[in-house]
């Protein structure tokens, strides 16, 4: 197989969803004649699907899909089940599943595309303040700011995840009509309104800087930063700045509830047992997590979008280069995005990934779980190998790593097999 266009650490996507009916293998264009190609792709039919539907099987998940690239080029991609277990609706390569924090690693892309040119002194300019990245001139709605030691914090804190913020496991995205009633607008509260409230309402729970903590709430202030930076919305300026020169031009912002569910969007399927929710629109009504629990609109760039895997694969290995597009970052800037916190040793945390080693290989990776119907899984590897998974309804919490895990051994393994 002929590699193309990669750099050693932008290369692996894993995607994977299972249950016992295969609905389709689509063999990417241009591996049908190529023997060593045809059977990669066999061999990660057999190894992929048998995870997959084990996966499914146990957690009793209706629908899912994987997409797996190598060496930059898209050599498997599958669906698996049921994207509407009413219907009957099999799940394709096409079906659309919201991905929850895996748009953290877009998020994180295209600030790292916007100040490319100023890298890496950007990372240390002040968000907040007279000079700000977000000026209190033109953000006069989030004054006064409670906490003062938000002034402290860094372009780097945001993407990093040391700003200091829900320490106290506080989930405003949870809570969407009370900081409505508190800040005086209508309910849902926007992206905008929640990011109003964390700093006229709440307190840092850490010293920005001192501690790494997964936060919504800064992703949430990187959209914004890209909106005023850009001076154009965020999920269209997105498009322009990472989706499309990536190729992975499917991707959307998600609809709240069952009646915006787009054309080819899977349903979602809650956990056997979750209790109904409030729905987030201050209607007082009750109703299933999956379609009453989350505004994704408002999480737009922490947890907001749709995407099929073979989209999310395109992203990731786009960010170096593949098959089809060049590199959409600099060597430095994909060097700068697979690299830990120098500040905190024990943090896990890049700008917009979670980073790991294994016996040499160093695997960018993101989970998407969502407390309403859905999981998503991306991850990219300097060994070759990017994959990317979804499923219509979360594994049970203790299945998760062990699904993960055997996935990623489904797919990394699957040339050995050959």
């Amino acid at each position: 197989m002929k590699p193309l266009v990669c750099l050693p650490f932008l290369k692996r996507l894993q995607n994977g969803a299972a249950l016992a009916v295969m609905c389709c293998v689509a063999l990417p264009p241009g591996c049908d004649g190529n023997a060593e190609q045809r059977a990669l792709n066999e061999s990660l039919n057999s190894r992929v699907g048998a995870a997959m539907r084990g996966i499914m099987t146990r957690n009793d998940i209706p629908g899912g899909s994987i997409a797996v690239s190598h060496d930059g080029m898209l050599v498997f991609r599958s669906g698996y089940g049921r994207a509407d277990a009413t219907s009957g609706a099999a799940v394709s390569v096409d079906t659309l599943f919201r991905i929850g924090a895996v748009s953290t690693a877009l998020t994180g892309a295209a600030i790292l595309k916007q100040f490319e040119a100023e890298l890496p002194e950007a990372l240390d300019y002040r968000v907040f303040g007279g000079a700000g990245l977000l000026p209190d001139a033109a953000f006069a709605d989030w004054l006064p700011r409670r906490d003062r030691r938000v002034t402290d914090i860094r372009l780097r804190d945001l993407l990093l995840n040391t700003a200091g913020w829900q320490i106290d496991d506080y989930d405003p995205y949870a809570d969407l009509a009370g900081i409505a009633r508190a800040m005086g607008t209508a309910a849902p509260a926007n992206a905008r309104t929640v990011a109003g409230y964390m700093l006229r309402q709440r307190q840092l729970g850490a010293d920005p800087a001192s501690k790494a903590q997964a936060s919504s709430v800064g992703y949430n202030l990187l959209g914004r930063i890209i909106e005023y930076r850009s001076g154009t919305p965020y999920a269209q300026v997105m498009q322009q700045l990472v989706l499309q020169p990536t190729g992975a031009v499917g991707m959307r912002i998600a609809g709240a509830d069952a009646a915006s569910r787009l054309p080819n969007e899977a349903t979602y399927y809650d956990r056997p047992g979750t209790k109904p929710v409030l729905a987030q629109d201050g209607s007082q009504r009750r109703g299933a997590p999956a379609y009453n629990g989350m505004v994704f609109s408002t999480a737009d760039a922490q947890a907001g979008w749709l995407a099929t895997p073979t989209d999310l694969v395109r992203f990731a290995t786009g960010l170096g280069g593949n098959e089809n597009v060049g590199p959409l970052l600099q060597k430095k800037t994909l060097a700068l995005m697979a690299s830990r916190d120098p500040r905190l040793a024990d943090s896990p945390y890049s700008p917009g990934w979670d980073v790991r080693s294994e016996a040499g290989v160093t695997i960018l990776q993101r989970s998407g779980p969502l407390p309403t119907g859905s999981y998503a899984f991306l991850q990219t590897r300097n060994d070759g190998w990017t994959w990317a998974v979804a499923f219509n309804r979360m594994p049970d919490q203790a299945d998760i790593a062990t699904a993960i895990a055997e996935l990623e051994a489904a797919v990394v393994g699957a040339s050995a097999q050959q």
